[in-house]
Formats: structure tokens, sequence, C-alpha cells
């Protein structure tokens, strides 16, 4: 019964992701500032050669995130705060090919002193970083193909022991993010799909902590594929329009095995599921919550943890 529950959701999802797009699509191709349907802060990121943001999230007592999933709670630091910086640069002074190209780094620095059920704290020590570089290329403003590579950087409490969570992946994304599309006076949304594929010996770690739990490389498995599904929408007029709602699941497939197992298998792993509420006090500050829940959906060993976490972040835009 409740897998067939996070079916419907993964499909309501999907088709309410596909709805906005598409509703809109004919009036949006054209992407020209004139257009009354996106908004006046999205007119002037258009313009823009540089994109940038910056969050820092706090992550409640009991709630905290954690990078070390599956090590013994003794050796176990897990993450009370969290920075977030992201900077995209895109070649729009040129005239040619390279005007569709842009660069981007995302860098996540974790913080934090707390051992689960053992000693909860307030402390921000460096835990670890996930530095993501990416290099992409935007066929229309509203679709584009991304280059990514992750990479870990232990920065004093990494446990040496958990596997390096490495990846690399090529993914097209369809739809908004960085615009936001006006439908009507007091409607705001922005949503995308991005199905993307990992490269061998980069594959998505989707089962954080099954390596602590068993070393057995035949059922340890990694994501092949994800498809990642974003919405955001904002409702109202004056400060009532200034709240909006978000959902982000990503869905990860593939039974891709270690060491030399590579293969490209669609079985159906798990769910990853990030939503909240928020408030946009005006173009470039913002306040959010989140919740987040990994969901089993057939491919996860049973052993492992199921992840949880929540947190309220303060976002700052440019």
């Amino acid at each position: 019964m409740l897998k067939v529950c996070l079916l419907v959701k993964i499909l309501a999802t999907v088709v309410f992701t596909f709805q906005l797009v598409g509703t809109h699509a004919s009036e949006v191709f054209s992407f020209s500032p004139e257009s009354p349907n996106i908004s006046r802060q999205s007119e002037k990121i258009q313009q823009k050669n540089i994109i940038a943001t910056a969050e820092a999230f706090f992550f409640p007592y009991k709630n905290e995130y954690d990078p070390n999933a599956g090590v013994v709670f003794k050796d176990r630091v897990v993450a009370r705060y969290m920075l977030d910086l992201f900077g995209e640069y895109r070649f729009r002074e040129f005239d040619n090919i390279l005007s569709r190209l842009a660069v981007s780094f995302d860098a996540r620095v974790l913080f934090g002193g707390s051992r689960p059920q053992l000693d909860y704290n307030l402390q921000a020590d460096p835990i670890v970083a996930y530095l993501t570089p990416a290099i992409s290329y935007y066929f229309e403003p509203w679709i584009c193909a991304r280059l990514s590579h992750r990479e870990t950087i232990d920065l004093g409490g990494y446990v040496d022991d958990v596997e390096r969570k490495n990846w690399s992946s090529l993914g097209v994304r369809l739809g908004y993010t960085d615009q936001e599309i006006q439908s009507s006076s007091w409607l705001r949304w922005a949503a995308y799909i991005e199905p993307s594929l990992f490269l061998d010996a980069n594959g998505y770690d989707a089962e954080p902590g099954a390596g602590v739990f068993d070393r057995d490389e035949k059922t340890r498995v990694w994501a092949r594929y994800k498809v990642e599904l974003f919405a955001r929408v904002s409702i109202g007029k004056g400060w009532l329009g200034r709240f909006f709602v978000y959902a982000n699941p990503t869905i990860y497939f593939g039974r891709s095995g270690l060491p030399k197992n590579y293969d490209f298998n669609t079985d159906v792993l798990n769910m990853l599921t990030v939503y909240g509420l928020g408030y946009r006090f005006n173009d470039h500050v913002e306040i959010r919550s989140m919740s987040s829940q990994i969901w089993d959906l057939g491919g996860m060993l049973e052993e492992r943890e199921r992840l949880v976490w929540n947190g309220v972040a303060l976002r700052i835009m440019w």
C-alpha cells in the first residue's frame, strides 16, 4: 500500500510539472524580456552574465544532516550547519555558439560536532565539503545539457572508512529554475525535470551507509540513472504572494555493482524527497524550511538506515 501511495505521488508530480511547462511553452519559448509572462526578477537574470547564491542552513536537534551514514554512533559526526555557495557564468558577450555555454561551481560545506544519541551540541567544526563543477550548454532558455562532477573533501570530520561519495553525470534539464513564470497577477511558478546518466566508476551512491553495513560487492549497488523533478509555486498578491511552496523529489534507477559489474540496468532503487515552504522578502533574500527523507522503492538494503533530516535556510541571491 505504501509503494502504491509513493507511485501516485511520483505520477502526480510528473503530471504537475509537465502540465505547467506544457501549458505555457508556446508563450515562453521566445523568452523575450518584453513578454508579460516573465517575472521582473527573471528579466534581470536574463541579462546577467553571472548568477550567484549563498544559502546558510541550520538543522535542529535530532534532525541533523548526516554525511557519515552507516558509521557507529560513537565515531559518527553529524552536521548542525551547512553553507551552500553557487555561481554560474554565462558567456553572453559572444555573438556565436559560445554565448550558449555556461560554467558553474557549487560548494557545500558541512559543520558540526554532534554525535547521534550521545552528544547534541552547537559546535561548528568543519566536517566535509562537496565541490561540484559543471559545464552547461543552453539549446534554449528552457533546455540545457550539463556535465557535472562532484568531489568529496574531508575537512576533519569525515570518517575514512566511508566511501568517498564522488560522482560524474551527464544530464538534460527541461524547464526553469532561475526564471519564474508569471502566469497571472496572482500566480508565479518555476518547474523542471532533469534525467541524468551517471558514468562508469562514478555512479551515484543511492545507498549511503550500505557499504559500511555490508562489504559484499555482489549486493552493493550504485545508481546508473536519476530523474529529478522540481516545482515551486507562489499564489496570491502583495505580501501573500511572497509565500511559496516547493517539492524536489529525485528517483534513482539502476543496479550497477562494484567494482567491475557496471551495467545499464534500470531497476528502481529509491526516491529522495525534499519539500517545504518559504517566504521571499525581496528579489534578493528569502527564507525557507525543508524536510527530506529517502523512500525505498524496492532496491534498498533492508539493514540500511532511512535517513531523515529537517532544517531552515536563509538564501541570498545576486
